[in-house]
């Protein structure tokens, strides 16, 4: 594309040379000399040169306008490489980048907002969330650097109950030889596991906490007889849900009273139902009112969480019956068979079994090796099965999923005893990870989800989902109404961003009683962890860049004013020289 820059108006200019052209041309052509139409052809350039000087034209010229990023961590040879393939870039680093080669630098995250459309490449560690987030369409490459040596992964299996097994997982990058990973909780180490692999190692850590609430664990490294910094761990352990328990069993035993008396204490609503003959019943109740279970329908059993039934009296039910424990089942109900005969139908207890010489069982239950009585038959380890408890023969207590509900089954027998001899702990690990894993899911109103991973730091933002059945809902930061915006295509999906304050717990409520709790780490720690996040939302963003439209940007350029004086120059020279040829 052409234009123009003129000293004077451009019509001024054309008019004029147009009749000057016009009056030269004929001059020339009245003339009898030689060369007339090399001359004619000297006075249109003549014009042209005039034209040239007088309206100064000049054209547009495409330029490149992208720009390369510097991140924290990024490697030179990575940047000469991109300068090679793109001489005319610009180059831009953040204020935590170390320059290079005279780049740019970029005051604030703010200025993402302007140049986005213009940023080609990010090198290094990549840009924080936040940062991403000013960056309307991603439509960068991404050139990482590797994460730094440490552990750059680490979660907590979720929810964490009191008196169970809960797990720390994680991966440490490049461990020196000889290195532990160790666990604290408050009464000193839980669990301690020794790095054997080079290059990226897993690792994984066992803790029992005692009570509910907000516990701060500790991870720290120990190489070669030296002590790292322990990291800060938070952790929130869940207070266990409140189960609806029926008991089904032709007559009362040890087993049945104790773990009765035991659940009873933990506030579970129990139902247990004996066999008196063929059509009567006696009943006992803890923490729930009186409501006889004549007979079992999928009106009644929809009203329990779990069901107890020993293999007896499993095999004893009605057709009708057995088909309503099935339809249960198949809707979300858990049922826990206690000494299963080979007599049951395989529906409600499908699982392959194997037959072992003793009665009794040496197992590991809370760090103890235990001795306990135990059917003379094993379930077999297979795909599906959810194990509890095990040993070499086979597993001792698991369950398996089967439509919305789950089938469990325990083949230990007389665990009273602990109880007797005082170690409610080991008692404890024994029944509760089997009821709490056969029970029925529950339904809440609501879910608050935090996506935002750990850690977080003060002033970062924190990323929460709401799921929630009420179209008028409300969530509140640390008792701090705060808004929040309606997925447009998801019905009943909300979505908040708020900041980080202080270190420490803080909480999130809804309206209706939902809770959700998240810890913002103190500055510093889990740095490994956190540049490793970070890494990994930049290759999520940059994989899934968009077409931004990016145009190059087009510079004006004048052509030489000197092309044209030569050109005037040789023109009324070649017309003076003629006469005299």
């Amino acid at each position: 594309m052409v234009f123009f820059n003129p000293i004077v108006s451009v019509w001024m200019v054309l008019v004029a040379l147009v009749l000057v052209t016009s009056i030269l041309l004929m001059m020339e052509w009245v003339r009898k000399l030689r060369y007339t139409a090399l001359r004619l052809s000297a006075v249109v350039l003549l014009g042209l040169a005039l034209a040239g000087l007088f309206l100064r034209p000049g054209y547009y010229s495409s330029q490149s306008s992208e720009i390369i990023l510097l991140t924290p961590g990024y490697q030179p040879a990575v940047v000469d490489s991109l300068l090679r393939q793109n001489p005319s870039a610009k180059l831009m680093h953040l204020q935590q980048a170390k320059p290079y080669r005279n780049s740019e630098l970029l005051e604030s995250y703010s200025q993402l907002h302007f140049n986005h459309n213009e940023i080609r490449y990010v090198v290094g560690q990549g840009l924080p969330v936040h940062a991403l987030d000013a960056i309307k369409k991603k439509g960068f490459v991404f050139m990482a650097s590797e994460p730094p040596d440490g552990i750059v992964e680490i979660a907590v299996s979720q929810p964490v109950y009191p008196h169970q097994d809960n797990f720390v997982s994680g991966v440490f990058k490049n461990p020196p030889p000889e290195t532990w990973i160790l666990l604290d909780g408050p009464g000193g180490v839980e669990d301690s596991v020794f790095l054997e692999d080079s290059g990226y190692s897993h690792f994984k850590l066992s803790f029992k906490p005692k009570q509910e609430g907000h516990i701060l664990y500790s991870i720290s490294t120990k190489t070669k007889g030296t002590l790292s910094l322990p990291e800060k761990l938070p952790i929130h352990v869940c207070q266990p849900d409140t189960l609806s328990i029926l008991f089904v069993r032709d007559y009362p035993t040890f087993e049945t009273q104790y773990l009765k008396n035991f659940l009873a204490k933990q506030h579970h609503k129990l139902t247990l139902r004996y066999r008196l003959s063929q059509s009567m019943y006696q009943f006992e109740y803890a923490n729930t009112g009186f409501r006889p279970v004549n007979n079992l329908s999928p009106e009644i059993l929809g009203q329990f969480d779990v069901l107890v039934i020993d293999g007896e009296s499993l095999q004893r039910l009605s057709k009708s019956e057995a088909a309503a424990v099935d339809e249960s089942i198949n809707k979300g109900l858990g049922i826990l068979v206690l000494s299963p005969t080979n007599r049951i139908d395989t529906r409600l207890f499908p699982f392959a079994q194997s037959v072992v010489k003793t009665d009794t069982a040496v197992t590991t239950i809370n760090n103890k090796s235990l001795n306990l009585p135990a059917l003379a038959q094993r379930v077999k380890k297979e795909p599906g099965v959810t194990s509890v408890i095990e040993n070499q023969s086979g597993l001792l207590s698991g369950y398996r999923y089967k439509g919305f509900g789950k089938i469990g089954f325990q083949f230990l027998k007389e665990t009273y005893r602990l109880i007797l001899s005082g170690d409610s702990v080991a008692y404890s690990h024994i029944w509760m990870p089997l009821l709490n894993g056969i029970s029925r899911a529950k339904n809440y109103d609501g879910k608050i989800i935090v996506e935002s991973p750990f850690p977080v730091y003060p002033d970062n933002p924190v990323s929460v989902k709401l799921i929630s059945r009420d179209d008028d809902v409300q969530l509140e930061v640390d008792s701090i109404s705060w808004p929040l915006q309606e997925d447009v295509i998801i019905d009943n999906v909300w979505s908040a961003k708020l900041w980080a304050g202080e270190p420490g717990w803080h909480s999130l409520a809804t309206a209706s009683g939902n809770k959700e709790f998240y810890y913002v780490s103190a500055p510093g720690e889990w740095q490994s962890v956190a540049l490793t996040n970070q890494i990994k939302a930049n290759i999520w963003e940059s994989s899934n860049k968009e077409e931004n439209g990016r145009q190059d940007d087009l510079v004006r350029k004048e052509f030489n004013p000197l092309i044209f004086f030569l050109l005037f120059l040789l023109s009324a020279g070649f017309l003076w020289l003629v006469p005299k040829l």
